[in-house]
């Protein structure tokens, strides 16, 4: 327990400065809205539409920065990114990259589909720096529905431009998530409805992670799957910004792969 706390409190402190977003208030805005009921829920097929994986009351769209959003019946449920982490040893200059989005070098980075998965390749550059192709994304629509996303990093040539990846971050509302709950492999865990310090729950030990949001809503509801070496570790964390999940790739690899699970839902008429 002491390692995974460490591990967990340095993920924390590296990434204090990165909170770049905030609420309008900071807090949690509510806005009252009614549950599916059971007989309302069910095992649907996800398709692609555009630049879209939709599956009845659910929808993932992919952005040509690397972004995604997953909304539920129009409401933002979240929002998946890759950060970066990392040092100008040169100017002692720090950095938090959300890739895709800062100091992306637009000319060179690419974003396509080709049958069921969407390429997006991210150049980055920083200072005077040469730009270099920092991450490589691919989503897949697997046939029995779940969606596939593997993500492979690569630090840049010079040295003195220490950054190296971080995780796949889950960003999530607190008018989304605040006061409900995940179950992290079969544990519950209740969220908090505004940003407090420390974690709300991690785990590096298992094997196998499964984090299930929204359990017990059961027309929002979807989970997140993951087996090492796929992934390091996982931890959760609210902050002014939202609800925030991590995914810690593997660094030896440089490389993470999870499964997203938007298949139980209400059937659009």
């Amino acid at each position: 327990m002491k390692k995974m706390l460490t591990l967990l409190s340095v993920a924390a402190l590296s990434l204090g400065a990165a909170e770049q977003m905030p609420l309008p208030s900071g807090k949690a805005e509510f806005a009252p809205t009614e549950k599916a009921s059971a007989d309302q829920v069910q095992t649907l097929v996800p398709r692609i539409e555009g630049n879209a994986i939709v599956c009845g009351n659910k929808r993932l769209d992919l952005q040509n920065n690397s972004g995604m959003t997953l909304t539920c019946d129009g409401e933002m449920l979240g929002r998946f990114f890759y950060y970066f982490t990392g040092e100008d040893k040169a100017i002692k200059k720090p950095y938090w990259i959300e890739c895709g989005r800062w100091f992306a070098d637009q000319e060179k980075s690419s974003f396509r589909k080709s049958g069921n998965t969407f390429y997006a390749d991210t150049f980055m550059k920083i200072g005077d720096y040469p730009s270099w192709e920092a991450c490589k994304q691919q989503v897949e629509l697997l046939p029995d529905g779940l969606i596939k996303i593997d993500i492979q990093w690569t630090p840049p040539e010079d040295q003195n431009l220490a950054l190296e990846g971080h995780s796949l971050f889950f960003m999530m509302p607190y008018k989304t998530g605040g006061g409900k709950s995940i179950t992290l492999n079969g544990k519950k865990t209740m969220l908090p409805t505004e940003a407090v310090s420390g974690i709300i729950c991690g785990e590096y030990r298992p094997k196998e992670f499964k984090v299930v949001f929204l359990p017990d809503d059961p027309g929002k509801t979807f989970s997140i799957t993951a087996v090492k070496p796929d992934i390091d570790l996982f931890n959760s964390w609210a902050i002014k910004d939202g609800l925030r999940f991590n995914f810690v790739d593997n660094k030896k690899t440089r490389h993470l792969t999870v499964f997203l699970d938007i298949r139980q839902g209400i059937k659009k008429k």
